[in-house]
């Protein structure tokens, strides 16, 4: 039984799981990489792109006691997006750009990413042309947005 226990402890942490926070500083930190004009392969590349596995944020356990491999399968695993949402924008030229928005801010662990936690970056034919709040609401206008799929 220990022998089982054991292979199924080590199985989750080989996951890759990590916490919400962990995640939302590593997108703090990459954010501070990017450039304007790099292409969106890159932008993929230093973002991080893909879904990422998350343990809940409604675990009653502290990490300290335990490891976070292990704190997913007593709370739960979520799965996360990176990004967490695109949108269509429009720019004042009328040409049509892609926002991708990722995780960079936990206000409340309510369980709801508000758009208060997301930094949006904007791209023009596959190239960064900006990012944050103050580049959209100066520069662009909102044509529609989707989640991206869990």
């Amino acid at each position: 039984m220990r022998i089982l226990l054991s292979v199924f402890v080590a199985g989750l942490l080989s996951t890759g799981c990590m916490t919400y926070d962990k995640l939302i500083a590593k997108n703090q930190r990459n954010i501070t990489k990017l450039q304007i004009g790099m292409g969106e392969v890159e932008l993929h590349r230093v973002m991080r792109h893909g879904t990422h596995k998350i343990h809940s944020s409604a675990s009653p356990f502290p990490e300290i006691l335990f490891p976070p491999a292990l704190l997913a399968l007593m709370a739960g695993i979520d799965e996360l997006p990176n990004p967490l949402r695109r949108a269509k924008y429009r720019a004042a030229d009328d040409a049509e750009l892609e926002v991708l928005f990722y995780y960079t801010e936990r206000n409340s662990a309510d369980g709801i990413v508000a758009d208060d936690e997301l930094t949006p970056v904007a791209l023009r034919d596959g190239e960064v042309i900006g990012w944050g709040w103050s580049y959209v609401r100066e520069n662009l206008t909102l044509i529609e947005t989707r989640t991206e799929d869990r």
